[in-house]
């Protein structure tokens, strides 16, 4: 790339997928052999550092010595593009500080590449977020990607620390069943797609547009071989067909598991009332004996 990029991800809300979305970006130039770095702004937990460990650090963005740690080392980095993961909320307050900082007028002048992505949810009031961000970025052109958020079945799948946007485009991912990995791949293919146009923004050479859809139908042919393998040695305990299945699978385990949990406090409630019961004899037995030791012990005094 000509120049150092910077690529800050962000919302105002939480659960967008503006994770998911940086990590598959990550993921993406990690394909295609563009060296990144990483600042998760999610501090102390840190969740994009858990799946890009070696390439991320967990910063606080209102911390001036973690700013400089950010923006200070944008043109000495080996690195081509840095990515930061913000923290929910404070997409606002990032960029005003970027602006004080004089970093904006920096990419301005064309020293820097700058990219924010505003991660949108579903609700109206996300279109008011998009007129408080471009007030920060004055005269900057403005573009989307069309990246779909996922639905809950696939976002339980990509939560696993062993997954990753990179293997499964390389077919690298055969511990999924094969629906999941199908919804995946397609999703991953889009997503790619998408990406690429950023790619060509920060001026790299990148795939061209074609490329990830070509790459995906490739595979296609690769997972239903797979497929076909899996089910001549016969069907799996629990059939899924679609991703949305898996989740019904789910909830009849749990509901096997909580009649089994209702079982036995049903147990242990019987156990309980039959201890209560016993205790409450015990009890008694020690009033009758206490009394019956006063009787004994206690002389009466003389004349009565």
């Amino acid at each position: 790339m000509a120049k150092p990029a910077v690529v800050l991800i962000g919302a105002d809300k939480g659960g967008v997928g503006k994770t998911t979305v940086a990590r598959t970006l990550l993921d993406y130039l990690s394909n295609h052999q563009v060296q990144a770095r990483a600042f998760d702004t999610e501090t102390p937990r840190g969740t994009l550092k858990r799946f890009h460990p070696e390439i991320t650090r967990v910063v606080d963005i209102n911390y001036v010595p973690d700013q400089m740690q950010i923006f200070d080392t944008v043109h000495s980095t080996e690195a081509a593009v840095t990515v930061i993961d913000v923290r929910a909320g404070l997409l606002s307050s990032t960029l005003q500080a970027l602006r004080d900082i004089g970093f904006i007028d920096a990419a301005k002048r064309g020293q820097i590449t700058f990219v924010v992505l505003h991660i949108l949810g579903p609700s109206i009031a996300s279109l008011d977020e998009i007129a408080e961000t471009a007030a920060y970025l004055g005269d900057a052109s403005m573009d989307g990607l069309d990246i779909a958020p996922l639905d809950f079945a696939l976002r339980a799948q990509i939560d696993q620390l062993s997954f990753s946007f990179r293997a499964l485009w390389q077919g690298d991912a055969t511990y999924l069943a094969a629906a999941v990995e199908d919804d995946l791949l397609d999703w991953t293919g889009h997503a790619f797609v998408q990406l690429g146009k950023l790619e060509r923004f920060l001026g790299s050479e990148g795939a061209p547009l074609g490329a990830a859809a070509a790459r995906s139908s490739a595979l296609v042919h690769r997972r239903r071989a797979r497929r076909a393998a899996h089910w001549r040695r016969g069907p799996p305990e629990v059939a899924i067909d679609r991703s949305g299945n898996a989740i019904i699978a789910m909830l009849e385990q749990a509901g096997s598991r909580i009649a089994a949990a209702q079982v036995r406090i049903g147990e242990l409630m019987t156990e309980v009332e039959s201890t209560h019961e016993r205790a409450i004899r015990a009890e008694a037995w020690l009033h009758l004996l206490e009394s019956e030791i006063v009787d004994r012990l206690v002389v009466p005094p003389q004349g009565s």
